[in-house]
């Protein structure tokens, strides 16, 4: 890929993320202003069900055909898309059956409106639909078809906001609104996938050999990764609900919604940085780019918390004048989380794939107790610290772990040009 295309590519991505961040924020924050507290806290934790349990039932497959279909001879290429394609429906329906058993022992953790008709038939298809929305987009990846897969995968997130939209019109409760959203983008999801079947992305052949074996086992590799971050990023949901129960989910919710958004701008020149050390041409150090990345969560973040001090009470109710106190903690939080951030991109640009896995895991299972222990000893504004207190050890602890492998990129004032 030529260094023009290259940078088309990291710019369908980024667009497309930051389309995909505006739409799924603004159908949380429209189901904020309608919804009674309590009742959003389930649609909250009732959409990090299919977080949290999505990278399981992938199996990792999609990174596995973006490893293996770009090195398979013509003549394979074809059994691997087909297998790819019977793994990842087999994925999808499974998904829905899984996300229905699990919403009866979640209830008695949450809530006991998760194991509630509505609430199952919702999470199921909510489920169906995240996995097959994420398998296509990694189908497209895979044939380097960057641009087409970020406008799909961002066209699934519009569409489901207009399915919010429509139900909030509708004065439709917690469960419809997940399962509008849910039926919005998967109907965009159907759309991609008889459009991806047209152009070659997706196959339902059946060639004398499968490589299905192949898939999985290299797919689970590198699962550490997405399971951690489901966990580190979605567990706490689930934890703060079974501790202080919906409404303090919601409260929480709202405002790690609005500190997540600033993700985009380290996000953005984390992208750069995976290409810089991958061709080992240097105009920026990783620390420089750190302190960059630690400059946009500020410039951002700084006008976000003076905005929710004068917006949240009047827009959202006084339940949540507890979130702008959350906000300030959480926009602490993503601090650390910037580190983590260029670490992993940094891992990925030097080829050390199983670091990021490694990081990723230890960072989703110390998760769970560190929110555990915040929410037991401060419900949301506990698990809030615990949130900054998480993020800045794995942050720095995943930016020492980089600093080993590539320790020329950790000078603060980099080479000019060159291979270093």
């Amino acid at each position: 890929m030529t260094t023009n295309k290259r940078r088309q590519a990291v710019t369908s991505l980024m667009s497309g993320t930051v389309v995909q961040v505006a739409a799924n924020a603004s159908a949380a924050l429209l189901s904020t202003v309608v919804l009674p507290a309590a009742d959003r806290g389930l649609m909250v934790v009732a959409l990090a069900i299919p977080t949290l349990i999505s990278p399981i039932l992938t199996l990792g497959t999609g990174n596995a055909l973006r490893s293996i279909l770009p090195r398979s001879p013509d003549s394979e290429a074809m059994g691997v898309v087909a297998a790819y394609t019977r793994l990842s429906v087999a994925s999808s329906v499974f998904g829905a059956l899984i996300a229905a058993v699990l919403c009866i022992p979640l209830s008695y953790l949450t809530d006991d409106a998760l194991r509630s008709g509505p609430f199952v038939l919702a999470i199921s298809v909510s489920v169906c639909v995240l996995v097959a929305t994420q398998q296509i987009t990694e189908a497209w990846y895979s044939q380097g078809k960057f641009r087409i897969g970020a406008r799909w995968a961002a066209s699934a997130a519009v569409v489901g906001l207009a399915g919010v939209v429509l139900g909030c019109l509708a004065h439709a409760s917690a469960s419809t609104l997940v399962l509008l959203q849910a039926l919005f983008s998967g109907a965009s999801v159907a759309a991609s996938i008889v459009y991806g079947r047209q152009h070659g992305v997706l196959a339902v052949g059946s060639p004398a050999r499968l490589p299905y074996s192949q898939l999985v086992a290299t797919g689970a590799r590198s699962l550490g990764h997405p399971i951690g971050m489901a966990l580190l990023m979605r567990s706490d949901r689930i934890i703060l609900a079974s501790v202080a129960g919906p409404q303090a989910v919601a409260t929480y919710a709202l405002a790690a919604t609005v500190a997540e958004t600033v993700r985009i701008g380290p996000t953005a020149v984390a992208q750069l940085l995976t290409n810089d050390i991958a061709t080992r041409r240097s105009d920026l150090s990783i620390v420089r780019a750190q302190l960059g990345g630690l400059a946009a969560v500020t410039i951002m973040g700084i006008p976000l918390v003076v905005a929710a001090h004068f917006l949240f009470t009047p827009v959202f109710g006084d339940e949540y004048a507890a979130s702008v106190g959350l906000l300030a903690i959480l926009m602490a939080a993503e601090w650390g989380f910037s580190l983590f951030i260029f670490a992993v991109r940094g891992f990925i640009g030097g080829g050390w794939v199983s670091e990021v896995s490694f990081v990723g895991l230890l960072a989703g299972l110390g998760s769970v107790p560190a929110y555990l222990l915040g929410a037991r000893l401060g419900d949301a504004t506990g698990c809030a610290w615990a949130c900054v207190a998480l993020y800045t050890v794995v942050g720095a602890f995943a930016t020492l772990r980089l600093a080993r492998k590539h320790p020329t990129k950790f000078d603060v004032v980099a080479p000019t040009g060159g291979p270093q």
